[in-house]
């Protein structure tokens, strides 16, 4: 069996969207080549932003935070060359620490990836047991809060509305109700710490929306990627999603404006 890896699945950040809901993440270029999709493009087909390239204009002080982190951790642990100016040294430092966060981001696409695909019972050849070990208590976490919903997953989780798309992780619609769900994946889950912050629920906002369901349940699924089983739920009110849909809106004005769309 070949083992799978984080670029076996697709990352959100940075896509765009066909108006029918179909992902955009690549275009064929003039010369008959694949290649990243450019605003150009989108300018051109018509396509429209992610809500993750939208939600990246909110500032996220935790993230911030936790990328300076990484850099000072990289100054204290990176060896010195001898003769070796501060500039240079500076220089190694910050590539190594974004060396540490995309590695970070690649485990929790993977990790995405591997929940998605045994949420819609599809085979999980090559996967390790340690990596098993996360997967399956979230299935167990899904299962006992949620009795029988008709879960949404490919293609209908890729949505387009007017003004900007999305793919999302989970969501369902029972009877008058839905229930969107982001999940999280993060090192280092300990109790009492904070977990949630005001762009997840601008996220999951945007998402409700533009599926439709704008009173939709949502909720963030916070996964230790390092402590099997370990799982925190945030399910956010009424009011926190209304007030997460005005700033997603307000964002994407100021998105608009700047990129001259």
């Amino acid at each position: 069996m070949t083992e799978l890896t984080g670029k076996d699945f697709a990352d959100s950040a940075g896509h765009w969207y066909r108006r029918d809901g179909q992902p955009a993440y690549t275009i064929i270029g003039k010369n008959g080549r694949e290649r990243n999709t450019t605003l150009r493009d989108a300018r051109e087909h018509g396509l429209v932003p992610s809500v993750s390239t939208i939600c990246r204009l909110e500032a996220r002080p935790a993230l911030e935070r936790w990328k300076i982190e990484q850099a000072c951790l990289a100054c204290i642990t990176l060896p010195r060359l001898q003769g070796e100016s501060d500039d240079a040294f500076m220089s190694s430092a910050l590539e190594d620490s974004r060396k540490q966060a995309q590695k970070a981001a690649e485990r929790g696409t993977y990790l995405h990836g591997l929940i998605e695909r045994a949420i819609g019972a599809d085979p999980l050849e090559g996967v390790s047991g340690a990596d098993m070990a996360i997967v399956t208590p979230v299935l167990s976490w899904i299962s006992e809060h949620f009795q029988h919903p008709e879960w949404k997953r490919n293609p209908e989780r890729s949505f387009a509305a007017a003004k900007f798309g999305g793919k999302i992780d989970l969501h369902c619609t029972t009877g008058n109700s839905a229930v969107v769900i982001d999940f999280k994946t993060k090192s280092g889950i300990s109790k009492g710490k904070e977990l949630a912050y005001d762009e997840h629920i601008t996220q999951l906002a945007a998402y409700a929306y533009g599926l439709g369901a704008p009173i939709a349940q949502c909720i963030n699924l916070f996964i230790d990627v390092d402590v099997p089983g370990l799982i925190v739920a945030k399910e956010w009110t009424a009011l926190e999603r209304d007030q997460g849909w005005q700033a997603f809106s307000h964002l994407l004005g100021l998105w608009y404006v700047r990129k001259g769309l």
